[in-house]
């Protein structure tokens, strides 16, 4: 981690949650993470790649209960959970006291909600990290000028970073050609021949 107690992570937007996973799996320094999104949906497919890679995390989101919100921070305070997952409007709300670690997934434009954050991972000689697209270059000059320093570029050594332009390779879906429908002749038995015996009439 550098010296500085905020910097930004340059990726593409489809590497973002990779890349998330990667840190936290291999960032020693990154005890526990506080992870902030902006709405419940990103919350919801990023919670459900932790849970696939088997990283320990709780979440944080309006439709959740009161206590529960308040036992999962209080886990990832302790030190249970390596990560803890929230959208912006519950981060905004919740008591960020002691945290040492967060991660902006979103870019975040709030002024108010960034320098508070930034003085809560201060106080407890911690960092905030933010990850920034390609798209959002022009944002980030308004965020350098709000942390009036030129903020640190990091990139983790061992991730393996997509080329700028390219995007993810998707599997072209076959073609559903339903083939005419093809009416069978009924097979006859015995070789074609009728089964039925033919009557022979008798001469009088």
């Amino acid at each position: 981690m550098p010296s500085s107690s905020q910097f930004i992570y340059e990726v593409l937007e489809h590497q973002k949650t990779d890349l998330l996973i990667h840190l936290l799996q291999t960032e020693a320094d990154l005890a526990s993470l506080l992870v902030i999104l902006r709405t419940k949906e990103a919350l919801h497919a990023i919670t459900a790649a932790l849970s696939q890679a088997g990283l320990p995390f709780q979440s944080l989101h309006g439709t959740k209960k009161p206590e529960l919100r308040d036992r999962a921070l209080r886990d990832f305070k302790e030190g249970r959970l390596r990560a803890l997952v929230a959208t912006e409007a519950v981060a905004r709300v919740s008591d960020l006291d002691g945290i040492r670690h967060v991660l902006q997934f979103d870019f975040h434009e709030v002024a108010a909600d960034y320098l508070h954050r930034l003085d809560t991972v201060r106080e407890s000689q911690g960092s905030i990290a933010t990850f920034v697209t390609t798209k959002e270059k022009n944002l980030l000059k308004k965020l350098e000028n709000l942390a009036a320093e030129k903020l640190p570029r990091l990139e983790s050594e061992s991730f393996t970073y997509a080329a700028s332009g390219t995007a993810p390779k998707t599997k072209k879906a076959k073609k559903n050609v339903s083939k005419p429908l093809q009416h069978k002749k009924p097979k006859l038995r015995n070789g074609g021949r009728d089964n039925k015996k033919s009557k022979r009439t008798k001469k009088r």
